[in-house]
């Protein structure tokens, strides 16, 4: 597991103010947590360990990440929700609402929607996305990717 991988699993899973609630659930202090963050001690296969049992996925065949592929939950900014495909490819994504002029509501600002990959679902779009692995490659394997993203969400808003 990367840093990355921690932060973007623990914002996703524990909200803004991750790091204390996953320290604490996984049995180490919050400033082991931040070093583990930081670069300056290790994540070991035994921090991993730890935090898939904690997301329900200890007993997963899959030793990449749990048995369901998605997170939605808000970010750090209130306000904002993002997407987490916790499988290969992974990848996080922003959930910008949108009017029905296509652009973004403004509590989502500031938004970028014009660079990167942006996915149009009904009422939102997909974009800001940061690949934790290399996107998928092949006709149409991008879009099915984020159409699953969109699923997600709407399953999330029910």
């Amino acid at each position: 597991m990367t840093r990355e991988e921690l932060a973007a699993i623990g914002l996703a899973s524990y909200g803004p103010h991750w790091q204390s609630p996953l320290a604490r659930a996984i049995g180490t202090s919050p400033r082991h947590m931040r070093r583990l963050v930081s670069g300056e001690s290790p994540i070991t296969d035994g921090i991993a360990a730890d935090i898939r049992k904690v997301l329900g996925a200890a007993d997963i065949a899959d030793p990449d990440w749990p048995r369901d592929a998605w997170i939605v939950g808000d970010g750090a900014e209130q306000g904002r929700e993002y997407v987490v495909h916790v499988k290969r490819p992974r990848f996080v994504a922003r959930a910008i609402a949108v009017g029905d002029d296509g652009l973004p509501e403004p509590g989502e600002q500031p938004a970028d929607i014009l660079t990167g990959i942006v996915y149009s679902g009904d009422g939102y779009m997909i974009a800001e996305i940061v690949w934790i692995d290399p996107p998928p490659a092949g006709p149409g394997a991008m879009y099915r990717l984020l159409e699953q993203a969109a699923d997600a969400i709407d399953a999330s808003a029910e």
